[in-house]
């Protein structure tokens, strides 16, 4: 089962992890719908009456969703989800009035039940219950119609059961093992994502997680301040005290940082450089935000009796700014700050680099 799955879903591999576990879905689906009517073909071929009729209907059906399958294998997730969407809408207008068969009517509900969970972000299995109750539910209440159809005929009543019995115990094996794979792979997902944004010396996020933060607020339109922090004389630290200790440095630094700032802010930018995104509007609790932090440093040893001091540059983007000139700007306000003494704060606060200092 899962290389079929695979086989529909591989224009996907290359995609996040959100829009993969949407395709499976929308594929898990239409095999579901093509079983259930073949299914159907099958019985009405052996023990039904209007055979070539029914069997028509149902081999048109079957042939719309099959398409629906190629459509998704070429990669058009969403054009995929609107055609089910739409048919199984056609069928619920087509067949339920006309009392063909409820099997059209649990397609619709199916069809549109997954269709909610394919295009949310988060999977959760109650959907996949929600469908199997759903699907055991309709065909409870179809299967007396069709024993009153069939005029109390033993076999075909004898079928009906079979049917239901086989499609419930299909869809709920479905259910489970889909519900496996997907959280294996929604798991692995998010593995993988935490690995891609984060530094693994400090498990602070890294530089590629702040690009994706800067042009995330610069896209909404969202005001922020930016500070790069500078260990002071980092080099000799190593130089004196080994690798191995500057390492523990940067991770005490970096924790130090997490707590005075909270986790979701903080960003290594690379070496003994870090960053700081504040999203406020008063600019003196920014600072001193900033300063209690350099405050702290001052009042504690990052590892056994090492003590460290942080120069701070920082700027404020009213959007009025480019990425490529925020970056240059806070880059010049830190350079200040080490060039003027080290331990101090320094901002540069426009576009067109006109500095001022914050002792």
């Amino acid at each position: 089962m899962g290389k079929v799955i695979q086989f529909f879903t591989n224009k996907y591999d290359d995609k996040s992890i959100y829009t993969k576990i949407k395709a499976k879905h929308t594929a898990i689906v239409l095999m579901l719908i093509c079983f259930d009517v073949f299914l159907e073909m099958l019985f009405v071929f052996f023990i039904g009456e209007n055979k070539q009729e029914i069997i028509t209907k149902d081999a048109v059906a079957l042939l719309m969703f099959v398409i629906m399958l190629l459509v998704l294998k070429s990669g058009h997730i969403i054009l995929t989800g609107n055609l089910l969407i739409l048919g199984s809408v056609y069928e619920l207008i087509l067949f339920f009035p006309l009392g063909y068969t409820f099997q059209f009517y649990l397609q619709c509900l199916l069809a549109i039940t997954f269709c909610v969970a394919i295009y949310i972000k988060n999977y959760q299995l109650y959907l996949l219950l929600i469908s199997t109750i759903t699907f055991t539910l309709v065909k409870l209440s179809y299967l007396p119609k069709q024993i009153t159809a069939a005029s109390q005929d033993f076999y075909s009543i004898k079928g009906e059961i079979v049917q239901l019995t086989i499609a419930v115990i299909f869809y709920i094996i479905i259910a489970l093992f889909f519900d496996r794979i997907i959280k294996r792979e929604i798991d692995s997902g998010k593995r993988l994502q935490e690995l891609a944004e984060t530094d693994v010396l400090t498990a602070m996020y890294n530089r590629e997680k702040f690009d994706e933060t800067i042009q995330t607020m610069l896209t909404t339109k969202q005001p922020f301040y930016l500070a790069f922090f500078d260990l002071d004389f980092f080099k000799k630290i190593n130089d004196t005290y080994g690798h191995m200790t500057g390492d523990h440095v940067l991770q005490a630094f970096s924790k130090t940082m997490q707590q005075e700032f909270g986790e979701s802010v903080c960003y290594r930018w690379g070496g003994e450089e870090f960053a700081f995104v504040c999203v406020c509007d008063d600019r003196d609790a920014f600072i001193k935000k900033l300063e209690g932090f350099m405050g702290v440093l001052h009042s504690k040893n990052m590892v056994s009796d090492i003590k460290v001091t942080v120069s701070i540059g920082w700027v404020y983007n009213d959007l009025s700014m480019t990425k490529e000139q925020m970056l240059a700007n806070v880059d010049r306000a830190l350079y200040l700050a080490k060039s003027n003494g080290r331990d101090r704060i320094e901002e540069v606060n426009d576009s067109d680099g006109r500095m001022e200092v914050k002792e």
